[in-house]
């Protein structure tokens, strides 16, 4: 990064990422931002590329799979999604913190149902930009997810097309929908696609016949639902639409969003679940999976600690929709009794958890420079490292990754991370 940025007013910095929409819903203060990149190099990539899609695959393999019947129940068609693999990125031995180049990483969880970011991730591109550092930025880019969505759009013939973008409000997404609608908008009238992106509250879009309408009554011909669980009509409201649509195309529809399960990662160490995979998906679990081990019991529990294994694990409830923005996590190093009550509690009424080994580092240990409340300052950081896997319905593609630093775990923006951007250097 050139000197220069570190001569900019963080009070200027901090002004224009919040005038761009670089914060949390209902936040008056931005994002923290990393002043640097996360670099990774051209191998790195290349292996990513080629690996993240068979990995996306083994997950959906995953969510076809009965752990009682110990067999597949393939879907006859996968509907189009946007998924986000988590990595917990670590340094390999013999090569300094910062070089991050060589980094290595393991899997935390696949972000299947409502993966945030790519509307912040253009912005903190555009802040980077205005701020002199012009590398080769990884970052999901507005005409590649204009042309995703164009691909689904027009599957069933060209014409005038809508895409729905839903949200709701107290969600990241509450941001990022209606920004990314403007910014498809603008490629999408600068490109003369006939493609309107409309953004709203996802209770305002309505199905009858087959088809999901909008707001103004228009056909909705791919709708998307960046969207966590509300409470609607004293029901929680997980998904606005479950059913078959012929009229409309629905991205990370629940049959595919449930992949992000937490269980179901316990199914990469299942013999039987392995006997199905080829030789090559066996070693992308091995490269980027640690061992997860299913907990459905007390009893379960207890045995973690009698072996002496609960302290070298992360308690993770199951249900990827509850474990959301870091919660429903536990330090197996440092469980309280509240995180005890709150774990047996959630066993009897039925949640499932995953008890998933450590990964190292231990402690923090990558330094992240960030402009944070009007100051630029220095911290050593745990560092996520989030890749999005695209699928339109006829090939997985990798479309730039999020970066996240903390100096604590669970590592997300709504807890106080720190968002940077991914070059390929």
């Amino acid at each position: 990064m050139k000197d220069r940025v570190h001569t900019t007013s963080p009070e200027a910095i901090s002004s224009t990422l919040m005038e761009a929409g670089f914060h949390l819903p209902g936040k008056e203060t931005h994002i923290p931002l990393g002043l640097k990149p996360y670099g990774i190099s051209r191998e790195q990539y290349e292996q990513l590329q080629a690996t993240l899609p068979m990995l996306a695959g083994v997950m959906l393999k995953a969510s076809q799979y009965d752990q009682t019947q110990k067999g597949f129940t393939p879907s006859e068609e996968v509907p189009p999604f946007i998924w986000r693999f988590d990595f917990l990125a670590t340094s390999l031995n013999g090569y300094q913190p910062e070089d991050s180049s060589h980094h290595s990483y393991r899997m935390l969880e696949l972000n299947a149902t409502r993966p945030g970011g790519i509307f912040l991730l253009i912005k903190a591109l555009e802040a980077h930009r205005a701020l002199g550092n012009n590398g080769n930025h990884w970052v999901p880019l507005v005409n590649e997810l204009g042309d995703y969505f164009s691909r689904i759009a027009y599957r069933n013939g060209n014409g005038h097309k809508v895409v729905g973008l839903a949200h709701t409000d107290g969600y990241v997404a509450q941001v990022e929908m209606p920004g990314l609608a403007s910014l498809l908008n603008s490629w999408s009238q600068e490109k003369g696609t006939g493609i309107d992106f409309i953004s709203a509250e996802r209770r305002l879009f309505e199905a009858k016949g087959g088809t999901i309408y909008g707001p103004d009554g228009e056909k909705i011909d791919v709708f998307y639902e960046n969207a966590g669980p509300k409470e609607v009509d004293g029901e929680i409201e997980l998904f606005r639409f479950s059913d078959n649509y012929p009229g409309t195309v629905l991205i990370n529809p629940p049959e595919t969003a449930t992949a992000d399960n937490k269980t179901l990662m316990a199914h990469l160490f299942d013999k039987e679940f392995r006997k199905g995979l080829s030789p090559a998906e066996i070693e992308v679990i091995d490269r980027y999976v640690p061992t997860t081990i299913l907990v459905t019991s007390i009893n379960d529990f207890k045995r973690l600690q009698a072996d002496g294994n609960i302290k070298s694990c992360f308690l993770k409830i199951g249900n990827g929709l509850r474990a959301s923005s870091g919660k429903g996590v536990y330090n197996g190093k440092n469980l309280t009794e509240k995180d005890l009550a709150e774990i047996f509690k959630a066993l009897q009424e039925g949640d499932r958890f995953v008890a998933q080994s450590r990964i190292p580092p231990e402690a923090p240990w990558y330094p992240v420079t960030m402009v944070d409340c009007n100051t630029i300052h220095t911290e050593y950081c745990y560092v996520d490292f989030d890749p999005f896997v695209l699928y339109d319905g006829r090939k997985i593609s990798l479309s730039g990754a999020l970066c996240r630093a903390k100096p604590e775990h669970p590592i997300n923006i709504s807890q106080g991370g720190v968002l940077l951007t991914a070059s390929i250097n």
